[in-house]
């Protein structure tokens, strides 16, 4: 069974960035359908979607926890639709 797989990170580059991104193409080559969201993107991975908040870089400014949450709830109020 195909799986839809959607991994949240800062980065796909650098320690945990690398291992996520790891991860996404291992799904890739089993066969899921797997998409990554990052802040910045270094790959050129059409599977990767880099998302910028229009008003303010959470990331620069470290704080993490917020921004994770920031993006879910943008995503879950504009029902933005990734390319899943």
């Amino acid at each position: 069974m195909k799986k839809k797989i959607l991994h949240i990170s800062t980065v796909d580059y650098g320690g945990a960035g690398t291992a996520a991104y790891n991860l996404h193409k291992s799904f890739m080559e089993a066969g899921n359908d797997s998409r990554m969201i990052v802040l910045n993107k270094k790959t050129n991975d059409e599977h990767v979607v880099e998302y910028k908040f229009p008003q303010f870089d959470l990331f620069r400014k470290g704080k993490r926890k917020v921004l994770y949450f920031r993006l879910l709830l943008t995503l879950r109020q504009k029902k933005k639709h990734l390319p899943l």
